[in-house]
């Protein structure tokens, strides 16, 4: 981990003063800088228990709240069974061995997802094109988690119902009973495929076993209204949801929304850049 974190900040370092090098020597790029950037960092180092919440309401203080869960129907609702633990350093999972549905369906709290609703850090400001998500995972033997991340804008047309998504609806890890627009006009869009009111597709897949995801999303050719750059993305939804088959605890750490660090090509062709503009000027210097 400090390996990587090292490399981050020299890439993130490097970059503009090649720029600078570029501009010093009469070359201008016909791109714009990207500096890479977290949208959402989370290694659920403080353990506790999300509240519950049977819908993603647009009117009730739940964005730039933190982690929500979602109770289960019933009288009173069943509450989630996903919680922030002290388990291996801490990290987001839910127990559970069984459904209690007693038929691997749907509507209850080992299925139902944990999510969070937060402002963009670089709305109107981020000229990048590529969103990048990456978490490490485990599930229990036939069971699978699924990662959904949503891009979610503001003053759209009104909808119906004051909530983005019935998360209580949600099945199989699947997402379900998303609004096309809310009663504020927030408006969600699936990261994965630019679908409006999402659909079950998640942006993972369906996971197994433990590892570490990776996910890369090139918003220039996603086709969300609006939105080619992250810049252009108001607010962010991301979820986690379970199939739950019985193989017990399904679990998510090291959690990161980001904008990446300049590619690696890109760095060398400016460093070309850079070197042979250097030479041309020190020729041009030793000429009489």
């Amino acid at each position: 981990m400090t390996i990587k974190t090292k490399r981050s900040m020299n890439l993130k370092s490097l970059f503009p003063r090649l720029l600078r090098l570029l501009a010093a020597c009469g070359v201008t790029l016909l791109v714009a800088p990207v500096i890479q950037a977290d949208l959402l960092t989370d290694g659920f180092d403080t353990p506790g228990a999300p509240p519950d919440a049977g819908r993603v309401w647009d009117n009730r203080g739940y964005i730039d709240n933190g982690w929500y869960a979602t109770s289960g129907y019933g009288t009173p609702n069943s509450p989630s069974l996903w919680d922030i633990t002290a388990t291996a350093g801490g990290r987001l999972e839910n127990p559970a061995s069984t459904d209690p549905a007693g038929n691997g369906s749907q509507y209850t709290e080992s299925e139902s997802p944990a999510w969070q609703w937060w402002t963009n850090p670089m709305a109107g400001s981020s000229s990048a094109t590529s969103l990048s998500l990456s978490f490490d995972y485990g599930t229990g033997t036939g069971d699978t988690l699924t990662a959904h991340l949503w891009a979610v804008q503001t003053n759209g047309v009104s909808g119906a119902n004051a909530y983005i998504t019935n998360n209580q609806g949600w099945i199989n890890g699947n997402s379900g009973q998303n609004q096309v627009s809310s009663a504020a006009g927030y408006t969600p869009y699936n990261l994965l495929n630019a679908s409006n009111a999402p659909s079950n597709a998640s942006v993972s897949g369906a996971l197994t076993g433990a590892g570490t995801f990776n996910g890369a999303f090139d918003l220039s050719t996603l086709g969300i209204p609006g939105v080619s750059t992250v810049g252009d993305i108001d607010t962010f939804f991301i979820a986690f949801a379970a199939n739950e088959v019985g193989g017990g605890t399904t679990w998510v750490d090291n959690l990161t929304v980001a904008i990446p660090e300049p590619s690696s090509s890109l760095l060398m062709a400016c460093g070309g850049l850079v070197i042979g503009c250097m030479r041309s000027r020190r020729l041009g210097a030793q000429r009489p």
